[in-house]
Order: C-alpha cells, then structure tokens, then sequence
C-alpha cells in the first residue's frame, strides 16, 4: 500500500515542479515588460548595442531621463557614452556638454577628460585639449590615448619636442598601434629628421595594411628631403586609393610647380578645390601659421597659391 501511495505521489511532484517553474518564468516575462524594460538598465544596454549614432544618442537621451543622480551616481557615464555619440556625429559642443555633465558627477573619470580633450582638439582650441588631456593622464598615467591626443594637439602648437615625448609614452604603453608611429612619424618629419619619419610610417602600415595616408605622408616626407621623383610616385599611389584626396592633389600640384608644369599644377590644384569645398578655409590657416612651420611641403604650398593668383586675407 505505501509502495503505491509512492508511486501515486511522483508524478504530483513531478507537476508540481512544472508548475514552480512555469511560475518563475512568468516572473521573470513580468518583471522584464513591468520592471526591466523602460528602466535605466534596459536603455543603455540597447544603446551600446545599437548601430547608428542617432540610435544610440535616442537610447542614452532615454536612459538618462530616468537616471537618478543618486541612485545612479556611478554610473554617469551614460553621459559620456552619449557625448561620444555625438562626437562620432561632428557635434563637438553637445558632446562636450555631455562630457561636463559626467565630469560635474564623478571628476575622476579620465575617459570623460581625454574624449573632452578631443573635442576640444576638433574645435581648434588646443590649450583646453592640452589641459584635459593632462588631467586625464594624472589621473590614469598609463592612459595612451590621453597622451596620444595631446601630441596632437603639441604638434598643432608646434611644440615638438613636447609632442615628441607623449609620442614616445604611447608606444611604449602599447608598441602596436599603429596611429601612434604616424603621429611620431609626423612630429619627426617636423623636426626634420625625414628617415625616422620614413621609419615610423613603414613601422605603420606593417603594424595595419589599411592606414590610409601612408602613401600621402610619405610622399610628403620625400618631397622635404628634396626626392620630388619619389615623392610624385607616392602621391600618385595614394590617389589610386582614393582620387579625390586633396592632400595629394595639392602635393602633385607643388611638384608641377617646381617642374615649372604651372598649367598641371593649377589643373591639381582646382581638382582639389573641387573635391574639398572648405579648402581654400585650411589653406588661409596655414598661410596664418606657416612662419612656425617648418616642412618644406608647407612653405611650398605657400608659394604656389601666390604663383596660382590666391590672396593671403
């Protein structure tokens, strides 16, 4: 008899645990469509996993709505997420809001300070680029991008030495980025010294077969040591890749010009206007700035727009 009562009561248990988890999944569709979805968790995971930039900034604007600034005060880097998104899309003031923000909340991220740097650095205002980036790295001293970024930012205010240095602590920090050799390669073709440049920017592309002004800066690097045949050569190669790039339009246009080709050299030298409609805004820049310059390249741009009829404002 207590053998069959056994046998009876198996298959209750055997219900009663399809029903205990029956249950617990209708707790959890519950709490996902009551609690989960909509909360402050749910938005953000689906920024970081949306594709568009405009998706992202629509999921971390909502996320922040319901953030609560004490409840979720280690988590203000939904701000900086968003304020990344909106650097990605060229809205550098917005992105720097959103950097404040995070910053007002937790001072010490050193991510909100770097990419503030870098928007700051895209704005043209390199002291504040400089100064973030600093902090940024005095908070986290092994931060490579930091120091990366404000090279950058060295090397526009012709401090090269200064570039130099944080060049140097971003490969050592990671020796295989690769836009950490294109920029030393930058710096040195700067000082003058074309064969380490030359060095760094092959250290580049073998480091990733995919950077893009190799053949550009090279090209650039030959054409200051006075290799103009060479220097042609590059700037034709970097064409191939992609025809429209101004750069090396305008670098074949100085090499005409020094042919005495000035037909050829114009005919560049419109292509270039052509395919970059602000360009004549860069080229004011660096006749404003080219007494600091060094580069040959530079100050043979210069010449060729007086040759060519342009007026410096």
């Amino acid at each position: 008899m207590q053998i069959k009562a056994f046998k009876l009561a198996v298959p209750s248990w055997k219900i009663l645990f399809r029903i205990s988890l029956i249950s617990a999944y209708a707790l959890l569709i519950i709490n996902y469509f009551f609690f989960y979805r909509g909360s402050f968790e749910y938005y953000c995971r689906k920024g970081s996993g949306a594709k568009s930039l405009d998706k992202q900034i629509e999921y971390y604007s909502k996320a922040i709505v319901k953030w609560d600034p004490e409840k979720n005060k280690g988590r203000s880097w939904v701000f900086v997420k968003r304020g990344n998104a909106y650097y990605f899309k060229k809205e550098y003031d917005r992105a720097i809001e959103d950097y404040d923000t995070a910053l007002g909340v937790n001072p010490g991220n050193p991510y909100a300070w770097c990419n503030r740097g870098y928007s700051y650095y895209k704005k043209k205002e390199y002291d504040k680029a400089i100064a973030d980036c600093s902090k940024a790295i005095e908070i986290y001293p092994k931060y490579d991008e930091a120091y990366y970024a404000r090279g950058y930012a060295y090397l526009k205010k012709y401090e090269y030495d200064k570039a130099m240095d944080d060049c140097n602590n971003a490969v050592k920090i990671i020796p295989e980025q690769h836009e950490f050799y294109e920029l030393r390669g930058l710096v040195y073709a700067n000082k003058c010294e074309y064969d380490r440049a030359i060095n760094d920017f092959n250290i580049a592309v073998k480091l990733d077969r995919n950077y893009r002004l190799y053949f550009k800066d090279s090209a650039s690097v030959y054409f200051d040591k006075g290799d103009y045949e060479i220097a042609e050569k590059f700037f034709q190669k970097s064409l191939e890749k992609d025809k429209k790039f101004s750069p090396s339009l305008l670098g074949l246009a100085i090499i005409e010009s020094k042919k005495g080709n000035i037909l050829k050299a114009k005919k560049y030298y419109e292509d270039a206007e052509a395919f970059t409609p602000d360009l004549s805004e860069h080229m004011l820049e660096y006749e404003k700035r080219k007494e600091a310059a060094t580069r040959p390249c530079i100050k043979a741009l210069g010449e060729l727009r007086k040759e060519l009829g342009y007026k410096d404002n």
